[in-house]
């Protein structure tokens, strides 16, 4: 599968790529181990952009210098691909502080404080389309996605141009992640941000995403590391191999073999539903015969060993298996 100057993607190597980003980039969840689980936010946004390359250049986000815009604005908007959705958590003090114009004394503060979905119907409702407090717009509509969209007539804005039905089931944009980078390169395409992109304009890239208007006189929210991380972005897509594997550095895994990898391997493949017995990191009949009938399944020399291409087949599948899982619950 290709993306952009990458011929395919299976290439890639996905921690080397995370791990530029701040805080933890592990790809898979550590809170559940042992063995592999549930992919983390950061490893499925990753994997959404990069099977989403004909969408992107559908709307226009069909150059390297116009996708590292689009994805230095997403990784801001995200908390570097940390967040789906609006975090509104807040204390009585961060909320004088935040939204100080809705929360006249401390007392109305403490009311609402630590109660996210109070909070958002207060603050945003009345506005930006939204019905009153009690309407729970506020909540219904806060800020979500790869552009954390925000408030009801964005809503219906963007669902229109996408064709993704947001409005009815705004939560989608928090599961189901290739949705929500479909919804934010419609916005890209409504708004003609290529035209300030192409032209390398990244003020007017992230105002134009953070007010709605390329032209405001002040600064966008977090704009420094939203121009900072959009050059970071273009220098990888100008060396994409720093984030590459080479299949033939790939060492096979096979019967005789121990140690940490096998068991990951056979942890990988009982959440695959494929018998391996209990994993004890050596590579035995079981494990052979396990890797055999994923490799029938899926269309590979069926080997018994682990190869690249069946080793990537493997994270592809489980990667599959967890989204929909993501997507359906």
């Amino acid at each position: 599968m290709r993306f952009f100057m990458i011929d395919d993607i299976a290439t890639i190597d996905l921690d080397r790529l995370l791990e530029a980003l701040p805080g933890r980039y592990s790809w898979w969840d550590p809170r559940n181990l042992p063995g592999v689980s549930r992919l983390t936010i950061r490893g499925r946004y990753t994997l959404a952009m990069l099977r989403s390359h004909e969408l992107l250049v559908e709307y226009g986000i069909n150059s390297p210098q116009r996708l590292a815009h689009f994805i230095g604005q997403g990784l801001v908007e995200t908390g570097f691909l940390q967040h789906t959705e609006e975090n509104l958590n807040y204390s009585a003090n961060a909320l004088r502080r935040v939204f100080g114009r809705h929360f006249n004394s401390n007392a109305e503060a403490l009311e609402y404080a630590r109660k996210p979905k109070r909070i958002a119907n207060k603050v945003y409702g009345n506005r930006m389309g939204n019905g009153d407090e009690a309407s729970g717009d506020g909540w219904r509509y806060r800020g979500r996605g790869f552009f954390q969209l925000t408030g009801r007539n964005n809503y219906e804005i963007y669902s229109e141009a996408s064709g993704v039905d947001i409005v009815a089931n705004p939560d989608i944009l928090s599961r189901d992640l290739k949705k929500s980078i479909h919804v934010a390169a419609a916005f890209w395409q409504k708004n003609n941000l290529a035209l300030y992109a192409d032209d390398n304009d990244m003020k007017k890239v992230s105002r134009a995403i953070n007010f709605g208007n390329p032209n405001v006189g002040k600064k966008a929210h977090g704009e420094e590391k939203r121009i900072e991380w959009t050059k970071r972005v273009m220098g990888l897509l100008d060396e994409p191999i720093r984030v590459q594997v080479d299949a033939q550095s790939f060492d096979d895994l096979e019967v005789g073999d121990r140690g940490t990898e096998v068991r990951e391997l056979q942890e990988k493949l009982a959440l695959l539903d494929f018998a391996v017995g209990k994993p004890d990191g050596v590579f035995g009949k079981n494990t052979r015969r396990a890797v055999i009938m994923f490799q029938f399944e899926h269309d590979l020399e069926p080997s018994g060993v682990v190869d690249f291409d069946t080793d990537r087949a493997i994270d592809d599948a489980l990667t599959d298996a967890r989204e929909e899982k993501f997507t359906t619950s």
